[in-house]
């Protein structure tokens, strides 16, 4: 029977802890990718505003609605900017789990580099094992014959 590699659990452990980790990073990248894309989004729709608004200057519109152009462009720039710090916040948030992730990959591939090393040492002893009964086949067969 071949030796056991002790650390098995372990090293299972930390794979699932990696996958975890994994699931996460992912998690953390669609949320900061989602936000990302509002934050386009917003800066896009101010943009179409802020064109239409000088459209609106040029033509004969009311005191009135000019300002309220003003308040919305106001809210959106608001908006725009509570949502950059949105952004900001879940980029790093990101990045802290890409660290994890990192860490648990590295984790992992210690224990794999020692069962790499078990396994390499048990089929050397193995093979060892093996030449030295075939030696001692040989050396009964060649005393037989003599």
């Amino acid at each position: 029977m071949a030796p056991r590699f002790k650390l098995e659990s372990v090293l299972q452990h930390r794979k699932h802890l990696e996958e975890c980790a994994q699931q996460k990073f992912s998690d953390a990248t669609r949320r900061w990718d989602q936000a990302r894309q509002g934050l386009n989004g917003m800066r896009h729709k101010r943009s179409l505003y802020e064109r239409e608004l000088k459209i609106k200057m040029n033509a004969a519109v009311t005191a009135d609605e000019l300002l309220r152009f003003h308040r919305y462009m106001g809210r959106l720039d608001s908006e725009i900017e509570a949502q950059t710090v949105l952004v900001e916040k879940l980029a790093a948030e990101r990045e802290a789990q890409r660290e994890r992730l990192n860490t648990a990959l590295q984790n992992r591939k210690v224990i794999e580099k020692l069962k790499e090393r078990f396994v390499a040492k048990t089929t050397r002893q193995g093979l060892a094992q093996e030449q030295k009964i075939l030696n001692e086949v040989a050396l009964h067969r060649f005393q037989g014959e003599s």
